[in-house]
């Protein structure tokens, strides 16, 4: 079992885990005493959205991944700042509007992408010293 630990893949996904578990955890205390236990959700599917739209345009996917997401949560304040709706019912409309846009956009293109989908599940596994510094 400890044979496992002397893989670099894994020592950087254990090491991966161990600081995102802490950090969620951490941040996960005041999304969830403000309500916002569903943004994450939200958020992820919009970035989704984009990643899609950039493999189909040939654009920087990480890129519009930034955008689409930025947009949802701005989106989202600006409804519950106008007092239109409330939050949760605003977080869900997008999440499944964005994520009906990535699915869209996966239909639209010539051929299967299954890198496009490893941005909506990840894997671990896969994680390089560059991502192990930025989690950092």
């Amino acid at each position: 079992m400890l044979d496992l630990l002397a893989y670099d893949f894994m020592q950087r996904s254990l090491l991966a885990a161990a600081m995102v578990g802490g950090l969620c955890s951490i941040i996960g205390v005041f999304v969830v005493l403000r309500g916002l236990a569903f943004v994450g959700a939200g958020t992820s599917h919009a970035a989704f959205a984009g990643v899609a739209l950039g493999y189909l345009m040939g654009w920087p996917p990480l890129l519009l991944a930034l955008v689409f997401g930025l947009a949802t949560v701005w989106i989202t304040g600006w409804v519950e700042e106008k007092g239109r709706m409330k939050l949760d019912v605003s977080i869900g409309i997008l999440y499944t509007t964005t994520m009906a846009l990535g699915i869209l956009f996966i239909g639209l293109m010539k051929t299967y992408n299954a890198e496009v989908y490893g941005y909506l599940f990840g894997s671990v596994l896969s994680v390089t010293p560059e991502e192990l510094r930025i989690i950092g």
